[in-house]
């Protein structure tokens, strides 16, 4: 199994859970599973069900089942960005260690906010959150409860919707990052806050673009008069699409 090299900061990523590519019977794994039940993939590829387990746990194995799911045949680029931003590494390591350009992920998600139907990076991530909180279709999880988090788990929550990773997160509350795992990954309650917590925050996020929309169709107005045909191509290009975001956001789509 490869392992990402790269690091963007003085802190070791915990490589056990940022494997960025898979192993010949990994891959034959994903290929079967919509297919076969857990214990005959295991028994055709010859490993134990345990191995199979650990394989589950890794961000890009889940990638691999969401993108034979959808049909969308993802870059292997997006596939690993998909794979680290569901692990909750922040954009910019996850550009880094892709080996993307700076704001290419922040494009990706604004598209996906816009006008595109087919960003695979953005369907990758949504059908991996949708299908995962017990790996893969098993049964959805039961309504929780309303119970108050802790001091601790409260602090934690805006560190994380603000992309930080749970060393990073544990280090800010004097916590181990197992711990900050454990809260996104197994605290039911946790898990509950943090969802409506990231569903506000991309609620500011829209409620901010179309503020801005205007000023952007006022600026590439301007530009249409440009005496550079290819800047005139472009300003028209993206006025239709920034009217086209403003009437969806106007009739709330």
């Amino acid at each position: 199994m490869s392992k990402t090299k790269k690091n963007t900061t003085p802190e070791a990523l915990p490589t056990d859970e940022f494997v960025l590519s898979l192993t010949q019977k990994q891959t034959q794994a994903t290929l079967l599973w919509e297919a076969t039940s857990e214990n005959e993939i295991a028994a055709a590829l010859g490993i134990t069900p345990e191995l199979l387990t650990q394989w589950k746990n890794l961000p890009i194995f889940l990638v691999e089942i969401a993108d034979h799911r959808l049909g969308i045949e993802a870059s292997p680029e997006e596939k690993q960005a998909a794979a680290l931003v569901f692990a909750n590494i922040s954009y910019a390591q996850t550009e880094a260690i892709v080996g993307l350009k700076e704001g290419t992920l922040m494009e990706w998600v604004q598209e996906d906010i816009r006008w595109s139907d087919d960003n695979a990076f953005n369907l990758l991530l949504k059908e991996m959150k949708e299908g995962v909180p017990n790996k893969f279709n098993e049964a959805p999880e039961p309504e929780v409860e309303n119970k108050a988090l802790n001091d601790d788990q409260v602090r934690a929550i805006p560190l994380i919707v603000e992309g930080k990773t749970d060393a990073q997160v544990g280090e800010v509350l004097g916590k181990r990052r197992e711990t900050i795992n454990r809260w996104r990954n197994q605290d039911k309650h946790f898990i509950k806050e943090l969802k409506e917590a990231r569903e506000a925050y991309l609620d500011t996020q829209i409620t901010a673009l179309s503020a801005a929309t205007p000023k952007v169709i006022a600026v590439l107005q301007d530009l249409l008069n440009s005496e550079d045909e290819k800047i005139r191509m472009q300003a028209a290009t993206h006025l239709l699409k920034a009217t086209a975001l403003s009437e969806r956001m106007k009739h709330g789509l």
